[in-house]
């Protein structure tokens, strides 16, 4: 079964057309949601949170839905990253005061930095 389901998953990602995200694929257990956020930890121990659920897996499996904890997925997902800038989000949590002089200290350390939020797209039991 875990053949069939990782062919399956392969032709899916060799089949998406070009400029569309990329998928990911991961075998976990879901732990439970807080917030909007999903929880899964894989085989070995590693974590995965997921910040939302597209409208069509969701149908599928509503997480929300506590009878699915400790279940084993397959979670197909994509990361939409957002590029932020350091400086930018500093001005916008301070006073207009501190702001000017922020400016006037960090001119030139103006870095970006990504932020990836992972969206699961879709959802197959395991086992």
């Amino acid at each position: 079964m875990k053949l069939v389901l990782t062919l399956f998953f392969s032709v899916m990602l060799l089949m998406s057309p070009l400029g569309q995200d990329q998928l990911h694929a991961v075998e976990a257990t879901y732990d439970g949601q807080s917030g909007g956020v999903f929880y899964f930890v894989d085989m070995e121990g590693s974590s995965y949170v997921f910040n939302d659920i597209e409208p069509k897996a969701k149908e599928k499996y509503d997480l929300t839905d506590t009878r699915f904890e400790g279940r084993k997925f397959t979670v197909v997902y994509r990361i939409d990253y957002q590029i932020e800038k350091d400086k930018e989000q500093q001005e916008e949590q301070q006073e207009p005061e501190e702001q000017e002089a922020i400016v006037e200290e960090d001119e030139e350390s103006e870095e970006e930095y990504d932020y990836g939020e992972c969206i699961i797209v879709d959802l197959e039991p395991v086992g």
